[in-house]
């Protein structure tokens, strides 16, 4: 494993890194670095039920699409954001623990009462103090967390939007009481945090090539950056379904847009901050003209081998329920 020292603050930049070294290296790489404030939206997520697009334009903050799924994250130069990439390792019951672990430990090290819990989160006690998320590309894989060392609150509640659908420690209005600051357990500013925790995540690996990114990377990454667009420059396509739908399951909300014909789906988006197994479109495409009523004969496709933790069933009855008006 290398640690690429990362000092860029452009969130485009800096996801477009990310993906260079995934699809275009074969380099196990860890990399800490931090965002000018941004909201980074989940590959899934609907954009305008999540975002207060008008208070991100009036304070000027970045919006970008991240790869991975999960949930709307925060970012500003209070606090830092992690990655590994590496190869999969399709034998680990929970990647995200085992990607985790070294961090948690870091801060087990600071005296801390930090574990892994949940789907995704670390916590110190009962706070959150960083969530994570994973993409998966062949057999590549990124994973990368938040660390919640500090945070311009106002920008961070006022970003994102509430939302009915989701359980109340989701909800934006629950983030003051819901989220710790990792700066109220340590005696270090934010710069010595991460520098602490690169040390920490060093040591842990045994990672002995410690660099910047090359020019060749540099110049490499560059035709990944339309693929991070910052919306609130660029502007977004709007969701236009004539029925929609929203179900918290314990693997992440589910939201689906549906424009169905006859009793067929005409088409179908799923959105949500569930995480992936492979792409959606084949799945979705795969089910474009199925009678709904008779979903169980016609489904061909498990999406489960999509969205991590879904069944069949579950899908098959909450189309019903949409298209029945339920």
């Amino acid at each position: 494993m290398i640690y690429v020292i990362n000092k860029s603050v452009d969130p485009s930049f800096n996801h477009a890194l990310e993906e260079y070294f995934l699809k275009d290296t074969r380099e196990s790489v860890f990399m800490i670095w931090q965002n000018e404030p941004t909201v980074l939206i989940g590959r899934n997520q609907n954009l305008e039920l999540e975002i207060n697009t008008d208070f991100t334009r009036e304070h000027d903050m970045h919006i970008v699409r991240r790869l991975s799924g999960g949930g709307t994250v925060y970012c500003d130069l209070n606090n830092c954001q992690y990655t590994f990439i590496t190869n999969r390792d399709d034998n680990d019951e929970n990647l995200f623990k085992s990607f985790a672990h070294p961090v948690v430990l870091a801060l087990k090290k600071l005296g801390l009462d930090a574990d892994f819990t949940g789907r995704n989160d670390i916590m110190i006690g009962d706070k959150k103090v960083s969530g994570n998320a994973q993409y998966r590309y062949k057999d590549r894989i990124i994973h990368h967390g938040t660390l919640l060392f500090d945070a311009d609150m106002e920008l961070l509640a006022g970003s994102m939007k509430a939302r009915e659908i989701k359980f109340i420690d989701k909800n934006v209005h629950s983030h003051r009481a819901h989220v710790g600051l990792i700066k109220n357990y340590v005696d270090m500013d934010v710069h010595e945090f991460i520098d602490y925790i690169a040390k920490n995540i060093v040591e842990y690996h045994d990672i002995s090539e410690i660099r910047e990114p090359s020019s060749e990377e540099l110049e490499g990454l560059k035709k990944y950056l339309p693929d991070f667009p910052d919306f609130n420059k660029t502007g977004y396509d709007r969701e236009h379904s004539r029925k929609y739908m929203a179900k918290k399951y314990p693997f992440g909300l589910v939201e689906y847009g549906l424009d169905d014909e006859d009793g067929k789906i005409k088409k179908l988006k799923i959105m949500g901050d569930f995480f992936l197994n492979n792409e959606l479109e084949p799945f979705l495409s795969s089910i474009r003209g199925i009678n709904i009523e008779s979903m169980e004969d016609e489904l061909k496709l498990n999406i489960g081998d999509y969205i991590i933790g879904m069944k069949n069933e579950e899908l098959i009855s909450d189309l019903k329920d949409l298209h029945r008006g339920e």
